[in-house]
């Protein structure tokens, strides 16, 4: 099976609960500070890029005149179509559109996923008009300090992923795609670590090693990170996002 089946078999067991697995999904501040990024092109169109079931692109609602995504998965596909204008099946080095054909594309929390990322961002850059904005998040560590440790519970999160990023990365894959003007911000949301690792890619052992990785975390890592362990034995992480802009040059 190649890599891409195997993201498409694991988000098709993920589809029907996938906006309630992680507080992040559909966090409406999140949601947002991505839309907030966005220079209004009311009669233009906007692409997200690894769509899923299409929220990330409906928070954009009112600033472009269509949205449209793409995703490997039809089960997301199926749940994208309620809130894009149009939907299309595609792989991310493979955009079925024309060159020039958007105002602006978002692609959030998936890098990590795909096994070319710079490919990936050449093409979302291919398929931008000249002046056209790319929106790129993803979870990152507060530093080197925590990146080790993050990098352990992610992996064991999802066996799948082939990268883990810092914010420099990020704005490294940007640039080496042709953006510039890349713009960081941060953005800072408490997660439920229970409800996150509750999902099928993720077997039982693994989530007990998750939280035991939280419950041995180091005490000052444990301050910087705002990791709480409540009576009742929850813990809750506080996840520092990063939202990336850049512009593909006129």
């Amino acid at each position: 099976m190649s890599f891409e089946n195997q993201i498409e078999a694991q988000f098709t067991l993920r589809a029907p609960e996938f906006e309630r697995s992680a507080r992040w999904i559909a966090d409406p501040g999140l949601l947002a500070a991505h839309a907030a990024l966005a220079r209004d092109v009311p009669g233009g169109s906007l692409l997200e890029i690894c769509c899923g079931t299409g929220v990330v692109g409906a928070s954009f609602r009112g600033k472009f005149g269509r949205l449209v995504g793409a995703d490997l998965t039809p089960e997301m596909l199926v749940r994208a179509r309620t809130r894009l204008d149009e939907v299309v099946r595609a792989s991310v080095y493979e955009l079925p559109f024309p060159a020039a054909s958007y105002d602006a594309a978002v692609l959030r929390e998936a890098l990590h996923l795909i096994e070319f990322p710079g490919r990936a961002l050449q093409e979302a850059h291919r398929v931008l008009r000249p002046g056209g904005q790319m929106i790129v998040s993803h979870i990152v560590p507060y530093g080197r300090d925590d990146a080790l440790w993050m990098r352990k519970v992610f992996l064991k999160k999802q066996p799948l992923a082939r990268h883990f990023f810092s914010a420099d990365d990020l704005a490294d894959l940007l640039r080496g795609a042709g953006f510039s003007d890349i713009g960081v911000h941060d953005h800072f949301l408490e997660e439920s670590i229970q409800r996150w690792v509750d999902t099928p890619e993720t077997p039982q052992p693994a989530r007990e090693e998750i939280y035991g990785l939280y419950r041995g975390a180091a005490p000052e890592l444990r301050r910087e990170r705002g990791i709480r362990i409540e009576p009742d034995g929850a813990i809750v992480d506080r996840w520092r996002w990063v939202l990336l802009s850049g512009v593909k040059k006129a």
